[in-house]
């Protein structure tokens, strides 16, 4: 049966010729090449737990990478707030599991540490050293505890020649103790049994560990005094001594105090934690402790008390001030994110804290370093709804937030399902567009250039001024309605196809609100096997100069439509305009080169057998050129691209 289709908008007709099965099949087209350089983009990923550092010139974020199964990332971001590493890399990728990192900088390097199953299932202190041009000098990771028993969750500063790191032990029993070791800068643990800190009756969980020049600062949730958490301390000395063995009692306050983090602020420690003493909800507080191990507000002081919890603080200093940060729900069942600074002498600069992400749904699990200019504050986003992604802000030593959006750690968290190339602003580069399962489609303008693309951040594609939503969205730029603009057309998982015409131009494209493809009867045109799933394109299939239409569904069947002129004054077809090449001669050293082109700007590429670019040709007045070929001899393939339209051309280059 053959159907005739069109736009509701009315641009051409299509008729069904064929459905094929979803096997491979050969149309004979131009000849072409395959790009030999791999290009990786990234499934669905869980991204939480992340940790920060800072070399001065940018920093290193570090984070619990779920896939198949959890590994260590970790990605850079410079002192202006740009990803360098869009993809992320792998700290740790071994056997089983890695959660928990942290990460501190020793001048030279970064290290990071983390708890590690590949042995079995208690998980021991790994660490590995990262350079600031993100090389991982210790591959395979560098064992810093293997005691039985479990040891998790470590911290980890640096402070004159070594690397202090610090977790909780349990090879003593069921309860907890808090170790230590310490590591020089080339990776050599120098304290394999590790450091006692503390083993005091009961639990000692989740450590924190500073530097104030002289000595380490170790702080902790403690459960010695009863039912109730407190937060206690301990100095060790950069020779491995632990100078207050029974602790330091840092918060005794009711109820329980816990999640220790700290800073030294160059006159005094700066200790924060969530604290229950006004009730069941978590507050934010801090004590000040000096290089001698007295605790200077011996009561507590402040930060936040709203209402519902505060939770999981982090701090850093910037010179001047301290910025706490913290998951808040004080918006309800959904955490934000919320920062204050506090001075050097315990007074609290914004009263109530300021929003750095709060942005819906949650933000969770934040941390902060200074990197000499702004702090950078990173946390854990599900406004996806799908899975957590890690995102940034910077935050200006005033408190500006200078992000209040965010931006991704990695070029895409969620699912992309639909990739779409294509130089969208006419810049001469080619662009990405993404379908993500939350429905949204990413559009990432190249940063780079045409033959080595680099993608940084993205936006949101909007059509009739709001966002495009569509479940598991197939996104396919082309000019459909043949104006010299290029509209938009998407499938997605209801079936439904659905065309976005351009009303702006063609460099700065603004797309219209939605129109279905209908047929003729003005039924929407889905697939019609499952009509669920519509995935589609645009080519010219029988070379007649008319677009074509290939749609799917999840039954695996393709169905092709062939475009068909109209007739009558209101309608017209979509023909599309031909480009041409002649290259005179094929074979020997000089080429001449005559392309033409009705409309679209050109570009000439010469390509290697193996799919190198070798040269970017310029072409001269009148779309000519000769080109004296100054490369090895051997099969080489010239690519002449006019918009959508790509011809190729053999060639041989003789000696």
């Amino acid at each position: 049966m053959r159907a005739q289709l069109k736009l509701s908008c009315a641009i051409f007709l299509l008729a069904l010729v064929c459905r094929i099965p979803a096997v491979p099949v050969s149309p004979v087209w131009d000849e072409f090449l395959l790009d030999t350089t791999p290009c990786y983009m990234p499934a669905e990923i869980d991204q939480q737990k992340p940790a920060v550092a800072t070399c001065g010139s940018g920093s290193l974020v570090v984070w619990e990478h779920t896939l198949e199964h959890v590994d260590i990332f970790a990605s850079r971001v410079s002192q202006d707030g740009i990803v360098q590493d869009t993809f992320g890399f792998p700290v740790s990728a071994a056997l089983s599991t890695q959660r928990c990192p942290a990460i501190a900088y020793d001048g030279t390097n970064y290290l990071a540490v983390w708890h590690d199953y590949r042995r079995g299932d208690t998980p021991d202190v790994y660490a590995a050293r990262v350079s600031p041009s993100g090389q991982v000098i210790d591959s395979s990771g560098i064992a810093v505890s293997l005691a039985p028993g479990f040891q998790q969750y470590p911290a980890l500063a640096f402070g004159g020649q070594y690397f202090l790191a610090v977790w909780q032990d349990y090879r003593n029993g069921d309860s907890s103790d808090v170790y230590g070791a310490r590591l020089d800068r080339s990776g050599n643990v120098l304290d394999p049994s590790g450091i006692v800190i503390s083993s005091a009756a009961t639990s000692q969980w989740y450590p924190a560990v500073a530097f104030d020049g002289s000595n380490f600062l170790v702080v902790w949730q403690d459960k010695r005094q009863g039912n109730y958490y407190d937060i206690y301390g301990t100095r060790v000395s950069q020779d491995g001594m632990v100078l207050d063995p029974e602790g330091i009692h840092i918060s005794r306050a009711a109820n329980s105090q816990r999640r220790p983090a700290l800073c030294f602020n160059g006159e005094n420690y700066v200790v924060v934690w969530q604290d229950r003493r006004n009730g069941p909800d978590n507050d934010i507080y801090f004590a000040r402790v000096d290089r001698s191990g007295q605790v200077l507000d011996s009561a507590g002081l402040p930060v936040c008390v709203w209402g519902n919890n505060q939770e999981r603080p982090a701090i850093a200093y910037d010179g001047t001030n301290c910025l706490i940060v913290w998951q808040d729900f004080r918006s309800g069942d959904s955490a934000d994110v919320y920062g204050a600074r506090i001075d050097r002498f315990g007074n609290v600069l914004d009263p109530g804290g300021f929003a750095v992400a709060a942005m819906g749904d949650t933000q969770l699990a934040p941390a902060v370093v200074f990197n000499g200019q702004d702090y950078l504050c990173v946390w854990q986003d599900r406004r996806s709804r799908t899975v957590y992604q890690d995102c940034f802000t910077r935050v200006t030593m005033a408190g500006e937030v200078l992000n209040p959006a965010g931006t991704p750690v990695l070029l895409a968290a969620n699912a992309q399902h639909e990739p779409a190339v294509a130089d969208w602003d006419r810049d001469g580069k080619k662009d990405l567009m993404l379908g993500t399962e939350a429905g949204y489609i990413n559009l990432y303008m190249n940063q780079g250039t045409d033959a080595e693309p680099a993608f940084q951040t993205y936006t949101n594609v909007s059509a009739g001024g709001s966002p495009i939503y569509l479940n598991r969205v197939n996104p396919y730029v082309v000019d459909l309605d043949q104006d010299g603009k290029r509209d938009l057309v998407c499938g997605a998982n209801d079936g439904y196809v659905r065309f976005y015409r351009n009303t702006g131009s063609d460099t700065n494209p603004t797309l219209a609100a939605e129109v279905l493809l209908t047929n003729l009867s003005s039924t929407p045109i889905m697939p019609s096997g499952t009509a669920y799933g519509s995935r589609l394109g645009f080519c010219d299939w029988n070379n007649d100069g008319y677009l074509d239409f290939l749609i799917s569904g999840y039954d695996g069947l393709v169905e092709l439509w062939l475009g068909v002129p109209l007739t009558g004054t209101q309608e017209r077809s979509a023909r599309i305009p031909r480009a041409g090449l002649l290259v005179s001669p094929t074979i020997g050293r000089t080429f001449r080169f005559e392309c033409s082109a009705p409309r679209d700007p050109t570009r000439l590429s010469i390509f290697d057998a193996s799919g190198r670019l070798v040269r970017d040709l310029s072409l001269g007045s009148g779309n000519s050129l000769t080109w004296n070929a100054d490369c090895p001899p051997g099969l080489y393939l010239c690519r002449f691209a006019s918009g959508e339209q790509v011809l190729t051309q053999r060639l041989v280059v003789t000696k």
